[in-house]
């Protein structure tokens, strides 16, 4: 008799631990899909609104419309900006969108891609557009940085030598360059990432999270 009700109790044991692991992996799968869902509305997001920017740049730039500089979308900095703003610097101009203020676009041929470029860098601005992380096209070190969106930086890897990045200023004054070489750097690498060596660096996240890739290039000859 006792040693049924041992027999019994073991198999109790074994259901509710067995119910337990049932519920702790429903948990992370439902978890794993919220995080799914959240990534996905963000990169939806993200590129919702850089294809917004973009159509209301191409709408000056690339229209019959003349330029002037003095249009309500563009923006110059005046001197209190300047000590508000250490990201602005005097001589460039800049486009002026929902309150945001881009340097210019990069088309990327190889990738089909043509994307704004953020003004400043921070974790909110990131999460709707590539940004200046550092430099300017002007003192050719110019390090732009985006998430790893499919349509955003995602596919930068891919890149090769040799292959062609545009950048546009708000003006529609354009600066090539080709790609020298691809690397990847751990987040640390800060100094490394900024040094200067090239007129022009992208990077963004691996999937991971946990290393950069980095696409260095050189500004072509004129």
């Amino acid at each position: 008799m006792k040693k049924s009700d041992g027999l019994s109790d073991n198999r109790n044991s074994k259901v509710k631990t067995g119910k337990r692991l049932l519920i702790t992996g429903a948990a992370f799968v439902l978890a794993a899909l919220s995080v799914i869902v959240y990534n996905r509305t963000m990169e939806h997001n993200a590129c919702s609104f850089t294809d917004s920017v973009m159509n209301n740049i191409h709408h000056y730039i690339d229209s019959d419309k003349q330029l002037d500089e003095t249009d309500d979308i563009f923006f110059s900095a005046d001197q209190e900006v300047l000590q508000e703003n250490d990201y602005i610097l005097s001589d460039e101009i800049y486009f002026e969108y929902q309150n945001y203020y881009f340097t210019g676009y990069i088309t990327i041929p190889e990738l089909d891609l043509e994307l704004p470029v953020m003004s400043d860098w921070s974790y909110d601005n990131l999460n709707i557009s590539p940004c200046r992380y550092s430099g300017s096209v002007l003192t050719d070190n110019l390090v732009i940085a985006a998430h790893n969106y499919g349509n955003h930086f995602g596919r930068i890897g891919e890149l090769v030598p040799g292959d062609e990045v545009i950048y546009t200023d708000p003006t529609g004054d354009s600066y090539r360059y080709e790609v020298s070489v691809t690397e990847v750097l751990k987040p640390e690498e800060i100094d490394r990432m900024i040094s200067g060596e090239y007129d022009l660096t992208l990077f963004t996240c691996t999937w991971a999270g946990t290393e950069r890739v980095v696409v260095r290039c050189e500004k072509k000859e004129t």
